[in-house]
């Protein structure tokens, strides 16, 4: 896996989802595909009494506990009837229920072999990472994702980390702004520089990357955007030949999946959850009108 400097490689990503609605399968999935597979990351739970007893669990299995209705449009919060910026996890029949990883791909490994037997270049194509990853191209957010990642044991010192920055704060406030510079994160100065694929709202920095690659869970360690800390899959991935796109958006709980027939009923046939979507399909808290 490299960088790939010539952007021109994901024009057709621009050119195919322009002028899509935002917040709709098209803006991620461009125009074309027979078919918009949307897969749902794992949910999870917990049993109230004991933290360590997490299970990951389908949304379907979500929406039977607490009595809702699970469609293709179904979002999380709305299944678990809270509000979506309410960060307290519902409790229900003594069971403690959490969402689904965001902006990452947990399933990547498990639908690799499948994209690979969709494609002729399975061993070539494009992945897009979303350049604003905190400690990506500078140090900018690494202290937070450092201390976020600890035990319990790091509490005092994430404390003390706040208690800093907020007297850092007040005495430059009036002082201008200095950003690490590019190359001081996980990647390069000349990736952390260099030019983006440029979508609205999403710029991203590309890599070769074939989707076999993807198939071995280890791949984290081969990817020059990751690093002991921080492992999340590719924002975009794509084969040389086109056959599919893979998407998924930093904002969203599930993964999209542009591709032919026969891809989209193997992917609903392979035992992970999912479902058709067409490219209009309203993805935010207002397209689940079933359970708003």
């Amino acid at each position: 896996m490299e960088w790939i400097a010539d952007t021109s490689v994901g024009q057709w990503v621009v050119d195919g989802t322009a002028g899509a609605a935002w917040a709709s399968a098209g803006c991620v999935v461009p125009r074309g595909f027979e078919a918009c597979v949307r897969v749902f990351h794992p949910m999870g739970r917990s049993a109230v009494e004991n933290p360590d007893s997490w299970e990951d669990l389908a949304w379907a299995r979500v929406a039977e506990a607490f009595g809702t209705t699970m469609h293709p449009l179904a979002q999380s919060a709305a299944l678990m009837r809270v509000d979506p910026l309410c960060g307290d996890p519902p409790v229900r029949d003594g069971w403690s229920y959490h969402g689904p990883a965001v902006g990452s791909f947990p399933q990547l490994s498990q639908v690799a072999p499948m994209l690979a037997a969709h494609t002729s270049t399975p061993d070539s194509g494009v992945a897009a990472v979303w350049e604003g990853w905190g400690g990506l191209v500078s140090s900018a957010g690494r202290m937070v994702m450092c201390l976020s990642a600890g035990p319990s044991l790091l509490a005092p010192l994430a404390y003390a980390a706040t208690a800093w920055s907020k007297v850092k704060s007040a005495v430059t406030s009036h002082l201008p702004a200095r950003e690490p510079p590019p190359g001081s994160g996980i990647l390069p100065y000349e990736a952390a520089a260099g030019p983006r694929l440029e979508l609205p709202d999403r710029a991203y920095i590309l890599f070769s990357a074939g989707v076999d690659e993807f198939a071995d869970e280890d791949w984290p360690s081969r990817a020059p955007w990751t690093d002991e800390l921080w492992a999340n899959t590719p924002s975009l991935l794509w084969p040389d030949d086109h056959a599919w796109l893979l998407g998924t958006e930093i904002d969203w709980e599930w993964t999209l999946i542009g591709c032919s027939r026969a891809l989209a009923d193997a992917l609903m046939a392979s035992g992970v959850e999912a479902c058709e979507v067409p490219l209009d399909a309203d993805l935010t808290w207002h397209g689940d009108q079933l359970n708003r």
